[in-house]
């Protein structure tokens, strides 16, 4: 599979509001490297966050990965922990 790199793609600032997670500080948000999706990492006055962005997978391999990631942490693994948006949905 032919990855690129997703560079300069645009903080989502309207799916943040789908969250529980407080308010955006303002130019918190930095792009990481990533071979296949966008990840931002950023603050609010919650504490600090990543968002990953799918970009190239479909629908049940992201479910699978969330699967896994629940897995790992009901194990005592330390990863970071998937929160759900406000209705509850882990996949927005």
């Amino acid at each position: 599979m032919d990855y690129k790199m997703n560079n300069k793609a645009e903080f989502p600032e309207a799916i943040i509001q789908n969250f529980n997670i407080g308010q955006l500080v303002p130019h918190s948000f930095q792009q990481q490297t990533s071979l296949a999706n966008n990840v931002w990492s950023f603050r609010t006055s919650q504490g600090r966050f990543v968002l990953k962005e799918y970009v190239q997978a479909d629908l049940e391999n992201i479910k699978r990965n969330q699967e896994i990631r629940h897995i790992l942490q009901n194990h005592k693994i330390l990863i970071p922990k998937i929160i759900p948006n406000m209705t509850g949905k882990y996949i927005t």
